[in-house]
C-alpha cells in the first residue's frame, strides 16, 4: 500500500498482551517498534462493549507501534475488527504522526472512533490518563 505507511498504533484492545493481540497476530507478521503517544486526542472507554475509542481532543494518548511488514494483507483485517465495514462504522482510519519514546517521530495509521450517536449514551466514560488498561 503505498499512499499508506506500514506502521499502526494501537492504544486498546490491538496491544501486545492485550485480547485482541492475536488479530494483530493473523493480520500477518510485524515487528513491536516500541510505545508511542499521540498527542490531541481524547481516550474513553465503552462498556459493555469493553473496548476503547478516541476522538481529537486535547490529551495526549498512550500506545504501542506495530510495523508491518505487508501492510496490504494486514489492513483488511484491521479494518475489519475497528469495523470500517458496518454502516455506520466504528471507526475511521487517519494517518498521524506519533511520538516514540526515543523523541523521533514516526506517521502511523490510527483508528479514531467515529459512532457519534454511541458518544452520547450511558456508559461512555473518560480516560484522562491517556492509557487503556483491560480489567
Amino acid at each position: 500500500m503505498k499512499d499508506l505507511p506500514a506502521c499502526v498504533f494501537v492504544y486498546g484492545t490491538l496491544k501486545p498482551g492485550f485480547r485482541n493481540y492475536p488479530v494483530a497476530l493473523k493480520a500477518g507478521p510485524h515487528d513491536v517498534v516500541g510505545k508511542a503517544t499521540l498527542q490531541g486526542f481524547d481516550l474513553f472507554g465503552l462498556t459493555p462493549e469493553f473496548y476503547p475509542g478516541i476522538t481529537e481532543g486535547q490529551g495526549n494518548i498512550e500506545g504501542v507501534v506495530l510495523r508491518y511488514h505487508d501492510m496490504g494483507q494486514a489492513l483488511p483485517i484491521l479494518d475489519e475488527l475497528e469495523e470500517l465495514h458496518l454502516d455506520p462504522p466504528g471507526y475511521r482510519r487517519e494517518v498521524l504522526t506519533v511520538h516514540l519514546e526515543d523523541g523521533s517521530f514516526m506517521d502511523c495509521i490510527v483508528y479514531i472512533y467515529i459512532r457519534q450517536s454511541r458518544l452520547q449514551q450511558a456508559g461512555v466514560y473518560p480516560i484522562p490518563s491517556g492509557v487503556w488498561q483491560e480489567d
